[in-house]
């Protein structure tokens, strides 16, 4: 089980084909983990999904940009929500699978236990 509390950061623009398969692979990698969707604004139909998995879902957090913003300030965006509602862990991903979700529990538990020695 992940010590941390761990949120993912996928900055989408027309990922609607990719999103429900990446959120499935990241909750399967690692079942306790929370995802942040920040999406600018896709016109082929992201956001809408992101917003039904937002209201069913407590792990799933959606932030819809109006306009096409770019993916450095949706990275700071996601940063900012993570720091803002106490996450210890914050990890960015691509929406394209280029990061592969079964890699996330190497990752974490390279960090080391929550608890480190002084």
């Amino acid at each position: 089980m992940n010590q941390w509390k761990t949120i993912v950061s996928i900055a989408t623009y027309n990922e609607r084909e990719n999103i429900a398969r990446l959120v499935e692979a990241v909750r399967n990698a690692v079942p306790d983990i929370h995802l942040l969707v920040i999406d600018d604004g896709s016109p082929d139909g992201t956001g809408e999904l992101c917003e039904q998995f937002d209201q069913e879902h407590a792990w799933f957090h959606y932030i819809q940009r109006g306009s096409k913003q770019g993916l450095g300030t949706a990275t700071i965006c996601g940063m900012q929500y993570a720091v803002e509602q106490g996450f210890d862990l914050w990890i960015g991903m691509d929406a394209d699978f280029s990061h592969p979700p079964e890699r996330l529990p190497a990752m974490i538990e390279a960090i080391g236990p929550r608890e480190l020695p002084v």
